[in-house]
């Protein structure tokens, strides 16, 4: 009968104990840790953030999956761009285009002004003369000059 009793301590212990991840704290935490250019952590408690959310909308997730994807720009800037236009083609008009030249900029810091085009040129197509678009396409053509690759790009679509 102690052995019953000792294992439904322990049970009732380990329940109470593991908890479920606080998708509200994991989302405080990663951005502080972005703060810092803790960039794997940010991406490790913005994913558990995302994870724990029973809905994958509404602001605290789209709040959550941008920060997500700024982090990962910075460990993975390929599969950021992936995630990055498969998000947009979920969220549709959730993402702004506040958070493209955001974005972007982000995966310009990261060093990849390349990628950057892409995003920030896909963003002023649907979005002509967008002032904050615009802002980020300068700041590329400013790196323009130190970069003839990324220079033959911005030329190619008509920003030089």
């Amino acid at each position: 009968m102690k052995k019953l009793h000792l294992l439904a301590l322990t049970l009732a212990l380990t329940a109470a104990c593991s908890g479920s991840a606080d998708p509200k704290a994991l989302t405080k935490s990663g951005f502080s840790k972005l703060g810092t250019n803790d960039f794997a952590g940010a991406q490790a408690d913005l994913q558990g953030a995302i994870d724990a959310m029973p809905e994958k909308s509404g602001a605290a997730f789209h709040e959550a999956k941008m920060g997500l994807l700024e982090a990962m720009a910075h460990t993975d800037s390929a599969r950021a761009r992936t995630e990055f236009d498969a998000y947009v083609a979920m969220a549709g008009s959730s993402v702004t285009t506040d958070d493209i030249a955001r974005f972007g900029s982000t995966l310009m810091d990261a060093g990849d002004p390349m990628a950057a085009v892409e995003v920030v040129h896909a963003g002023l197509v649907a979005n002509p003369g967008d002032a904050k678009l615009t802002t980020v396409k300068d700041m590329l053509v400013a790196k323009s000059k130190n970069n003839a690759e990324l220079a033959s790009s911005l030329s190619g679509l008509g920003y030089l």
